[in-house]
């Protein structure tokens, strides 16, 4: 609820930001009612962004005095970690009815926390220094674990612009496109005793997906329902678009594990499958001028695949004598909220009204 909360104030905030611009209400050239022959539109922005991917459960909770599982811990969890995002596209007419354009996205998510074994032999970890056992450690241990996400997209899309539908619906167009997504994962879990036997051991994971496919999209713009009054008081027009697509998917796994000083090991794993992503963008915009427009978007996009390590999949209560690392599967949701600027390149007779 918090941070729901808090997405609330921003968007609030930045919508309170558009309003307030000491610009006279203009005609709204938009998207797809923007463009005109030889016109080309850049578009860049910056705000915040929100992966929910599953968590890593690397170490384990022993029994005491044993090998044997009681809990897996949650090393990492990130599903309301706030963290940062970039956005461009650049769009070029062909014609009066088609448009092509270039754009893309990056987003930067970081999480870290620390688990605690407070008595020995309470807290273990899978080693693949022998190929088999789980380690437990024989005095009490701090877990530490680091995780950096990157996710990011580039596309490339053509688009034809249709006619009004309806009476809320100004213009609306359909588009076709290539993308090519990555959700990358790099992730640090050192293991530290107040009174060490010998050097920490550490475990240092990449976990990488890429996904290649393509995508239908469907959007216009429209007037919110009982707004229309204000909206045009403002100055504002809004506009949405809906897309969804079909994705082969590359994962690759490298997993380093260090016992002491002297002993490293090194396992990867690999997997292709297929996903679906589908999406929502909706925009408010505000015209500052005939050449730059300043919009706030959201972006929320859901993905059906995406990879789950399991580290030790040895049953709870079992000692684990034969652990395997494998490539599982979940799903995923993003959401990404940017203030953008529009800006027309070209002319000056080109964005005359």
């Amino acid at each position: 609820m918090k941070l729901g909360a808090s997405l609330i104030a921003i968007n609030v905030m930045l919508a309170g930001l558009i309003a307030s611009s000491h610009v006279q209400a203009e005609e709204l050239l938009v998207g797809e009612d923007s463009m005109q022959v030889g016109n080309v539109t850049v578009s860049v922005g910056g705000g915040t962004a929100l992966l929910s991917l599953p968590g890593v459960a690397y170490t384990v909770s022993l029994i005491p005095g044993t090998f044997n599982s009681a809990s897996k811990h949650k090393n990492s969890e990130i599903d309301d970690e706030i963290g940062w995002a970039l956005n461009g596209a650049i769009t070029l007419p062909i014609n009066p009815d088609y448009s092509f354009s270039v754009a893309g996205f990056y987003a930067a998510i970081e999480d870290s926390g620390t688990i605690t074994c407070p008595i020995q032999n309470t807290c273990g970890i899978p080693d693949r220094s022998d190929g088999s056992k789980r380690r437990n450690f024989g005095t009490a241990a701090n877990i530490t674990t680091n995780r950096d996400v990157d996710h990011w997209s580039g596309s490339i899309e053509v688009r034809r612009r249709l006619g009004p539908v309806g009476l809320t619906i100004a213009g609306h167009y359909v588009a076709l496109g290539a993308d090519m997504r990555a959700i990358d994962q790099d992730i640090d879990i050192s293991f530290e005793q107040p009174t060490p036997l010998g050097p920490p051991s550490a475990y240092a994971e990449t976990l990488d997906a890429r996904y290649y496919g393509g995508f239908v999209a469907w959007g216009g713009t429209y007037t919110p329902l009982f707004l229309s009054d204000l909206w045009s008081y403002l100055g504002l027009q809004s506009s949405f678009r809906i897309q969804g697509g079909l994705y082969h998917v590359e994962t690759k796994y490298q997993g380093v594990f260090v016992r002491l000083a002297n002993t490293q090991t090194t396992l990867s794993r690999s997997r292709d499958d297929i996903a679906f992503v589908g999406g929502l963008t909706l925009e408010t915009r505000k015209k500052l001028s005939a050449r730059t427009v300043l919009f706030l978007r959201s972006d929320y996009e859901y993905y059906s695949w995406v990879p789950d390590m399991t580290y030790d999949d040895v049953a709870i209560g079992q000692q684990g004598l034969s652990p395997v690392t494998r490539i599982d599967d979940d799903d995923a949701f993003s959401m990404r909220t940017s203030l953008c600027l529009t800006i027309g390149l070209g002319p000056d007779e080109l964005f005359r009204d």
